[in-house]
């Protein structure tokens, strides 16, 4: 058996053993270098793909199967990363091979982020084979997964999924790090790979901006300022390989994130030195040879965005490749803020499949005002199954002269991150979209190209579709600009504000309905409204006077991580019911 099979004993490698170590990051006061390929991922592609029954049952037979057709997602239980990628793209195979990218993932990010990536791939796929030519090279995602329920989402989705790393892992490797380490030390040997984590989000087509300075570099490196992360990257193996021994050894024998010692090899410290009070000045160094002579190119920020609050706004720009979400909260923080950008793509009809939406023309006010507000928001989008879009920006009236500035953004003033994720897993089963839901949605229904985001797609995919689907899209998309507004000034009561929502049948029916006047003077009785107990706890994020910082975009108080619900949601009728006990 190739590899690492799941009987090997845990593998320790000769100081001779050639391989690349995952990303760098630096060391305190120093830039990252997150790889990011000097060649992207040449693999030959099995094109004989294997059906996944539709029948759960059959579906986790295959799951488990040791046959020889060895199924896009597999659990991998007698089956090496080798084995794996042998069986759907032969190295003996004289076709062209494709890129193959590698993410790693569990339960919740296998349908979620790594999900992303794959739908981002599958339609890059399709557009670059019309504009290039059938002779253009694939890209596959290939998902490592860290639990079953990972393998089991993929196998759903018809994702390559490889899941034996996790019985393999010696005792002194972290669990994140031993499939990073044991793919690229099967992998690389005879193959390019192109490690991208589960929280980047692609906009669109990166290749165009690396393969030019892929011949002249060893590594392309991503500009980051966030420490202790493993990033996405890949590198040439001819050269990368021999120069980064010692690497592998370090990560055997010392519990640590393999970033750390990746920079240790390449002795990355003088050359990224920098002054984090003087932001505006860039990398010292962006074209370098390391100690060990390999060429290093770090990429322009601007294009290959990394995610640090107000940090990288400088450099934010419309048509961005990616956004990496190395510094956040939580997984929840790391999945809304793409959205936000602009960096989220037709998920499971995240943008074609809209849903009615409810927002507010402004948010501004105290801190005891906006979460009044919030909390009426939540109840009404929960009651109209409509879901909720903030404005981008709160203003908050109460922060004192001395604070840098009133205003946040609207995920750093309320905890929407937590709210948006999906089902079972939103703490009040409330939609919560991003603040540009309308246009992203638009510009999807309509067929954005992940070639170029300022254009629709010229791949024959629009004219694929139904006359009838061609004309739901452009309806939903011309829909969601018109916008009804529902004036809080008429209403004593939040019942009275439900019931005119769900009772006056253009605002029922309204494909947006916006909130108006909560400050108009002497009309604010919303302040002391009745609301369900469902929200009682439910606020503003903490300390909203500290501005937002690394791993603290929405603090909460003392221990809580997350949003605490008592109560269950009352039924309707009970809410509107306290309209008509009161007599009005």
């Amino acid at each position: 058996m190739h590899g690492l099979a799941s009987s090997s004993p845990p593998l320790r490698l000769p100081p001779s053993s050639s391989w690349l170590v995952p990303s760098p990051s630096s060391l305190n006061r120093r830039r990252t270098l997150p790889l990011l390929g000097a060649l992207l991922c040449f693999f030959a592609l099995l094109h004989a793909v294997v059906e996944v029954p539709d029948e759960p049952a059959a579906r986790l037979r295959q799951l488990f199967s040791l046959e020889p057709a060895v199924p896009k997602a597999t659990l991998g239980a007698d089956l090496s990363f080798t084995q794996y990628l042998d069986a759907h793209w032969p190295l003996e195979r004289r076709t062209q091979q494709p890129h193959l990218w590698i993410t790693l993932a569990d339960g919740l990010f296998a349908r979620t982020g790594a999900a992303n990536l794959d739908a981002f791939v599958r339609q890059l796929n399709l557009e670059r084979r019309r504009k290039y030519g059938r002779k253009t090279r694939e890209t596959h995602l290939v998902t490592l997964c860290l639990d079953e329920p990972c393998v089991v989402e993929c196998a759903q989705r018809d994702m390559y999924a490889y899941g034996g790393f996790p019985r393999q892992k010696p005792e002194q490797i972290l669990n994140a790090t031993w499939p990073k380490l044991a793919s690229l030390i099967e992998g690389l040997p005879h193959r390019d790979l192109f490690f991208v984590d589960a929280d980047v989000s692609f906009a669109q087509d990166p290749y165009p901006h690396m393969e030019p300075l892929m011949e002249n570099y060893d590594l392309l490196a991503q500009e980051n300022d966030a420490f202790g992360y493993f990033n996405t990257g890949a590198s040439r193996p001819s050269q990368v390989l021999s120069p980064l021994p010692p690497a592998p050894d370090m990560d055997m024998v010392k519990v640590s994130r393999d970033q750390v010692n990746f920079n240790m090899v390449l002795d990355t410290a003088l050359l990224r030195l920098h002054n984090d009070s003087r932001p505006m000045q860039r990398p010292l160094k962006s074209d370098f040879v390391a100690q060990n002579g390999l060429r290093v190119h770090v990429l322009d920020q601007r294009q290959f965005r990394v995610y640090h609050q107000r940090k990288d706004a400088w450099v934010a720009m419309h048509d961005s490749t990616f956004l990496h979400m190395t510094c956040a909260d939580d997984a929840w923080v790391k999945l809304f803020i793409p959205k936000v950008e602009g960096f989220w793509t037709d998920l499971d009809g995240y943008y074609s499949l809209p849903p009615q939406l409810l927002s507010i023309d402004e948010l501004a006010g105290t801190k005891d005002d906006l979460a009044q507000l919030f909390r009426i928001l939540l109840a009404l989008a929960h009651y109209t199954g409509r879901a909720l879009t903030l404005p981008s920006h709160a203003v908050i009236f109460d922060l004192g002269k001395s604070f840098p500035t009133p205003v946040r953004k609207s995920y750093e003033t309320f905890p929407l991150s937590q709210l948006a994720a999906p089902g079972a897993d939103s703490p009040l089963n409330v939609s919560v979209v991003e603040p540009a839901y309308v246009e992203h949605a638009s510009s999807w229904l309509l067929g954005k190209s992940v070639l170029d985001t300022d254009k629709r797609r010229d791949d024959g995919w629009w004219q694929s579709l139904a006359k009838a689907e061609r004309e739901r899209r452009m309806d939903l998309a011309l829909g969601m600009t018109k916008v009804f507004d529902l004036d809080m000034r008429a209403h004593s009561t939040f019942a009275s504000l439900l019931s005119k929502a769900i009772s006056n049948p253009l605002l029922a029916e309204a494909a947006h309905v916006r909130l108006i006047n909560s400050e108009w003077p002497g009309f604010q009785r919303w302040r002391t409204w009745q609301l369900p107990g469902a929200v009682s706890h439910v606020g503003t994020c903490a300390q909203l006077e500290k501005m937002p910082g690394c791993d603290q975009v929405c603090r909460f108080d003392g221990r809580e991580t997350r949003i605490r619900v008592d109560e269950p949601w009352p039924s309707l009728e009970q809410v509107l019911g306290v309209e008509r006990a009161s007599g009005l």
